[in-house]
């Protein structure tokens, strides 16, 4: 264990030494404006395209010293409590986020063709791996084993016309709050609500009506798949507004059949309001529904709401809270219950490529008791949990 934290803090350091290439980070992450698609112009001077990554690590710990513990098939989803949070281990040192892109934007002034592609390998690349891309639905086989995977959690080209684009291949996607990219949230946990959005393959096209509004929709198939062949239709829309200079709105919706037999209906709709130079709030609604035609008048689910606020002491220090209630329901199962999750920390930005950031949680279930399963050999479960969390992530 020693040594493997050595060679993790060595990996971090060597993040530290790297040139920045470039301040982008996933999705509209590039400071450089849409002038010009010479690929050697440095993004300080207006280029088209991006590239760069991050690396992102951190150690975590719960109240119950509960250990991440495994089977002959692998991590035991009881321990560590990773049945209730995206992280793959949550008790001990982990490498989450390898992570590299390149891409090209498109240039607004015509007709023009671009697309991207990201790398990433850690403890996060099952969340990024695609039935048919990273994951072979049926082997089983996966791109890694054990704590960690590789994964292109984007795979697309993009053609436009002006303020009309059409992408193809595998996208994020465009649903709630919380980002599943390190650099894109603010805390090191995932939220609830970001364990019910899986990306998409597919073909979605985007139209930017004005500066304030654009609107999006397309054909995907299904959930977390890639062009595999199967029985999978869904379609994906929504639309994003910006309400004055303070307030922008996010909703979406994907309606979807697999196979013929599964049915499901997700609605996602995000606020975001700058309240004021130090204040920045956030809150986010969803609901997700399914259906089983073989077995009528069976529906599952899940709806909530997520809440984040933000306030920002100085160029280098913010502070962040997050409040989320989430229910579960299903008429089939035997379960419906409440979960609460509220959590603090603290992002410091020593440099402009190094963020730092701590933070303490708290889960609480009503009616379900996950927690300290496999230490307690099953006689001591818990329906709540302190967990600690300390992470850091490099630009470059």
């Amino acid at each position: 264990m020693k040594n493997f934290l050595i060679q993790g803090f060595g990996v971090i350091i060597f993040g530290m030494l790297v040139p920045m290439v470039s301040a982008g980070i996933f999705e509209e992450c590039s400071p450089c404006e849409v002038v010009s698609d010479d690929f050697e112009i440095g993004c300080n001077e207006k280029s088209l395209w991006d590239f760069g990554g991050w690396l992102d690590a951190g150690v975590m710990a719960n109240e119950y010293g509960q250990r991440d513990e495994y089977t002959a098939t692998g991590l035991d989803i009881n321990s560590g409590n990773t049945g209730h949070l995206k992280n793959a281990k949550h008790a001990s040192y982990q490498m989450n986020q390898a992570w590299l892109f390149l891409g090209k934007r498109l240039n607004q002034r015509g007709f023009d063709f671009g697309g991207r592609v990201d790398f990433m390998y850690g403890v996060d690349g099952q969340h990024f791996q695609a039935a048919g891309l990273g994951y072979e639905p049926g082997t089983g086989k996966r791109w890694g084993e054990g704590d960690y995977y590789a994964a292109l959690p984007q795979l697309y080209v993009e053609a436009g016309y002006k303020n009309l684009s059409v992408k193809v291949g595998k996208f994020f996607t465009p649903m709630g709050l919380d980002s599943s990219c390190s650099p894109n949230r603010f805390f090191y946990t995932t939220s609830y609500e970001n364990q019910s959005y899986i990306d998409f393959g597919g073909i979605l096209a985007t139209w930017d009506i004005s500066k304030k509004l654009n609107i999006f929709g397309g054909w995907v198939n299904g959930e977390g798949n890639f062009f595999d062949g199967g029985n999978r239709n869904a379609f994906l829309g929504g639309l994003s507004y910006k309400i004055g200079l303070h307030t922008k709105l996010d909703y979406s919706t994907l309606i979807g059949k697999d196979d013929g037999i599964r049915q499901y209906f997700v609605n996602s709709l995000v606020v975001r309001i700058n309240l004021d130079k130090s204040w920045d709030y956030a809150i986010a609604w969803l609901l997700r529904n399914e259906e089983n035609d073989l077995v009528p008048n069976i529906h599952f689910g899940r709806y909530g709401i997520n809440q984040e606020i933000f306030y920002k002491l100085n160029s280098h220090w913010t502070l962040g809270a997050r409040a989320e209630w989430m229910k579960d329901y299903s008429n089939i199962r035997g379960y419906d219950y409440d979960v609460y999750a509220f959590t603090f920390g603290v992002n410091w930005k020593p440099t402009g490529f190094l963020t730092i950031r701590p933070e303490i949680r708290y889960d609480n279930y009503n009616g379900e008791k996950p927690f300290n399963r496999t230490k307690s050999k099953g006689l001591d479960w818990k329906d709540d949990q302190f967990l600690y969390g300390f992470s850091g992530y490099i630009r470059f």
